[in-house]
């Protein structure tokens, strides 16, 4: 009888891990970035535009909550300084001619957050968190 106490508690157990292991799977997801939004900056020696596109240089909006990568490439003659006031990222870089950088950090705070290359002398405008 001792044996057959034993098989039933053992059937119960792993009945029970089951059970956990189905709670866990079940749980919600995380409150991580879902989404990485690329913003792509070209830089020359004139003038900055996101994405490749001039209208976009004035006003940015990824959405909030998401994983921002700022890649900007300098296709200028000279090294150009890109910078982000309030976000919780590298706020300044410097971009070496015929140079690309990544510039990585969370969107988690809504807001307007000003951008510029060059202190605005190139180029410059918002990048606006909704």
């Amino acid at each position: 009888m001792a044996t057959r106490k034993t098989l039933v508690a053992a059937v119960a157990a792993g009945a029970a891990a089951l059970t956990a292991v189905g709670a866990v799977s079940a749980a919600p997801a995380t409150t991580a970035p879902d989404a990485t939004v690329n913003l792509r900056l070209v830089v020359t020696d004139t003038s900055a535009a996101f994405n490749g596109r001039p209208q976009w240089s004035k006003l940015m909006e990824p959405p909030r909550g998401t994983y921002g990568r700022m890649i900007i490439h300098n296709t200028g003659t000279k090294p150009h300084t890109f910078s982000v006031t309030g976000l919780q990222l590298r706020t300044v870089a410097i971009v070496k001619s015929g140079k690309t950088i990544i510039v990585v950090g969370d969107f988690l705070r809504r807001g307007d957050f000003k951008w510029s290359v060059d202190a605005g002398s190139t180029g410059g405008g918002l990048l606006r968190i909704f």
